[in-house]
């Protein structure tokens, strides 16, 4: 049975209120206790009963309980205030209940990020017998042994005072790793109860658990759940948060009506308990428990891999880091690793257990739930045939590959692959169908270079393929179809080549990283980059796919993935890192997936809509470099023309560095929204199109016909997806100089109002 289950300790009168609520024709009295465990901590423990009538009893019972209880102890509160950046910030020390006290011991820690020690003040106590220190940054040590001495209720003992390092919510709080200790006249410990200072806000902890009994209440055998999505609601804002690898979390947060809900990032969970609604006052520590149980009982593998830039003539590493996200643990896991063509592999940090060519296998064994792994392999890319420009890919295939979510009743059982080769002056594409049912009438394109070349359907029996072929000069073609309806996964069936003519002045580069891979599932990963000449110098991020033309167009299902490129740019060793990208709006945090890094990293969610990358411990020597990945999906009905934009703080030793500024715009559910239309095929049957001299070595004339507007307007794009002329006419003639054009392809595009009405290609030799 699913029930409420949590507990809010809030302040009231200077007692402790007992929560309730309703779940599933159930009452769940929840009492937050106030005695002491062995640490000196707050110990809280659930009550449940089965009849109404003795839960009503016995509520009144324990309130009265709760209340007679809190006034045999001593109280302690600190009480925060309101920030502004480089101003003082004092947090008193109250007591209530304090009397006939001989002795004091304990220790008070606070956010280092945001708030730095500047000594106490405003004693009370007799400070002749006491001791004041902060022996190391964030830890407040306190000692006070005196004769018995008694304060009124609300009495402040002293006041730590704070320098604001940011205008940021923070806490300061009582340390119970450290001895706390509270002695009457003879020397006897007396119960206390604590309070920490929530500065602009107050504080709530927890625990996401794996409810493996299926009870949604905490158990011997649970066990903490790493990186669960989280949200906080009020009237005026929405915050996220992630669990660590134990389960816990802890967020500071505003004060009032809160909405807390917890959201796996997959279907093999379900919630007992998605949402929580209760109450919260200011300083005071709110504690829950969420639970988790398994939907659906087996392995969710997920990996992913990349490297930081790809270089002609050079040793690549490539980093390879895997997880389980499913209820069961993946036995026997194993890894292919497929490099490209031009890749010679040279070594691996996990010995591989077969080297097939190109394909190079890793046995990991077994994975357990919320298991991780990474590892590493380096690659010798090829002096001679390769360009800077070509694109370079590197495929991650985890087994087992199960999907895990149930099929779809609604699913004709159809399912495509494809694969693609080039073949003397052509290339292959074949369409293959792995099902036990005929397909009828599959549409697919074939995009060449920049340009929509080819439309068609596909009649294809039960395990019977067709193909396709092309011929090549110097074009990259990319064939596109889609699945069924309802199938399972996230499978995009698509398959690019690239220079199968070799590599010249002639070939039209970057169309493959314009449009998306097929890796949207889980258990799969392909990172392909095109090559630099040049190391990068600065921090940087670049998105995949880059995007369709100038405005870098993707369609409205289409998944982001970020790389962020970061330089150790000082002249001594990194040693600590934080990396924040704040989302879009148009992108859905809670699919945030993180991926491959050259360091290892503690990820999390926070903020408003932020995904942080903290890297401790790390030695990056002085013009050494790193990188970090991770893959977002898009919210749903986003917007036509939507512009995703996205920029980096990336924090090295404290010094924040912004990255360059990437951006995809929306183009639609479907790529034929926005690709060039070929010449042999325009927008409008009756169009005539002339374009002469082609090669030109100067000049060349491009002359429309036969459309009925001549207000038209042009654009020329290099091998990059660069604009490099734009023009308008009157006329519908255009007229190009050479200029500074270098030798090489060119692809042109006219416009009629913004829509592509016609293309084509210049050659200038």
């Amino acid at each position: 049975m699913f029930k409420n289950t949590f507990f809010a300790k809030k302040i009231i009168n200077k007692l402790l209120f007992l929560s309730f609520a309703l779940a599933n024709k159930r009452l769940t009295f929840v009492l937050s206790e106030t005695d002491n465990g062995s640490t000196g901590h707050p110990n809280h423990r659930f009550l449940r009963y089965n009849s109404l009538m003795i839960r009503r009893i016995l509520h009144i019972v324990l309130l009265t309980l709760c209340f007679s209880q809190v006034n045999g102890q001593v109280v302690f509160r600190l009480i925060g205030g309101e920030t502004q950046l480089n101003n003082t910030v004092k947090v008193q020390l109250e007591v209530e209940n304090f009397t006939d006290i001989a002795a004091l011991q304990f220790s008070i820690k606070y956010d280092t990020t945001s708030l730095a020690f500047n000594g106490a003040s405003d004693f009370v106590l007799p400070t002749t017998s006491s001791a004041f220190n902060e022996p190391q940054k964030g830890q407040i040590n306190f000692l006070w042994v005196s004769s018995n001495l008694s304060l009124a209720d609300g009495v402040s003992l002293f006041s730590l005072n704070f320098i604001a390092l940011e205008n940021k919510q923070s806490k300061v709080a009582f340390d119970f790793d450290y001895t706390f200790s509270v002695l009457d006249e003879t020397t006897s410990s007396l119960p206390y109860v604590t309070y920490f200072a929530g500065i602009n806000s107050t504080y709530l902890n927890g625990q996401v658990l794996y409810d493996k009994i299926g009870n949604c209440q905490k158990d011997a055998g649970d066990i903490g759940l790493n990186d669960i999505p989280f949200r906080f609601e009020n009237a005026l804002d929405v915050r996220y948060g992630t669990s660590d690898e134990s389960g816990n979390f802890e967020y500071v947060i505003d004060t009032g009506d809160i909405v807390f809900s917890t959201l796996p990032r997959t279907a093999t969970w379900s919630v007992c308990t998605p949402s929580f609604v209760f109450d919260i006052v200011n300083y005071s520590e709110n504690k829950l428990l969420s639970f988790l149980q398994s939907q659906y009982d087996c392995p969710h593998m997920e990996v992913d891999v990349s490297a930081p830039f790809v270089k002609p003539c050079s040793n690549i590493t490539y980093w390879i880091d895997y997880r389980n996200n499913g209820s069961t643990a993946a036995e026997d896991a194993a890894i292919e690793v497929t490099i490209d063509s031009f890749y010679t592999f040279v070594s691996s940090s996990l010995t591989p257990t077969q080297l097939n060519g190109k394909r190079i296998n890793f046995d990991i064994g077994s994975v357990g739930i919320d298991g991780t792994g990474r590892f590493s392999i380096t690659v010798m890319n090829d002096c001679a045939g390769t360009v800077v420009g070509q694109a370079q890919c590197v495929t991650a295939t985890i087994t087992p590959d199960t999907i895990c979510d149930p099929v779809s009743p609604i699913w004709d059982g159809a399912s495509l692959k494809l694969e693609g080769k080039c073949k003397g002056d052509s290339v292959e594409f074949k369409i293959s169908n792995t099902s036990s049912v005929d397909i009828d009438d599959k549409d697919y394109i074939i995009i060449e270079d920049m340009i929509l070349a080819l439309t068609g359907k596909a009649q294809i029996s039960a395990g019977e393929s067709t193909i396709i072929t092309k011929k090549t000069n110097n074009h990259t073609y990319r064939l596109i179809t889609n699945q069924s309806p309802n199938h399972p996964g996230k499978s995009f069936p698509t398959i690019a080549l690239e220079g199968c003519d070799g590599y010249d002045i002639n070939t039209m580069l970057g169309s493959v990283t314009e449009f998306a891979e097929d890796d949207a599932d889980y258990f799969i990963s392909k990172d392909c980059q095109e090559s630099k000449e040049l190391t990068p110098i600065d921090q940087t991020i670049t998105g995949h796919p880059k995007g369709y033309g100038p405005d870098f167009t993707i369609t409205s299902h289409t998944d982001l993935t970020y790389l962020i490129y970061f330089k150790n740019v000082a002249d001594t060793t990194l040693t600590s890192l934080v990396i924040r990208d704040s989302l879009s709006e148009y992108l859905d945090i809670i699919s945030v997936q993180p991926g491959a890094s050259s360091h290892p990293y503690t990820f999390s969610l926070t903020g408003r809509n932020v995904v942080q990358f903290d890297f401790e411990g790390l030695s990056v020597p002085p013009n050494e470099a790193g990188f970090v990945k991770f893959r977002v999906s898009q919210k749903l009905n986003n917007p036509l023309h939507a512009k995703i934009i996205n920029t980096v703080l990336i924090e090295m030793s404290g010094t924040p560095m912004a990255t360059n500024q990437v951006f995809h715009t929306v183009g639609g559910d479907s790529e034929l929204l926005f690709l060039m239309v070929d010449t042999q095929n325009p927008i409008n049957e009756n169009i005539k199109l002339n374009v002469y001299p082609n090669p030109f070595l100067t000049e060349t004339t491009i002359e429309v016909k036969k459309y009925p507007k001549t207000d038209l307007r042009l654009r020329l794009y290099g091998i990059n997806g660069s604009v490099l002329i734009e023009q308008s006419s009157q006329t519908g003639v255009f007229q190009l100089t050479r200029g500074s054009l270098s030798t090489g392809t060119y692809v042109f595009v006219i416009e009629d109002n913004g829509i592509s009405i016609a293309s084509g290609k210049l050659m200038v030799p």
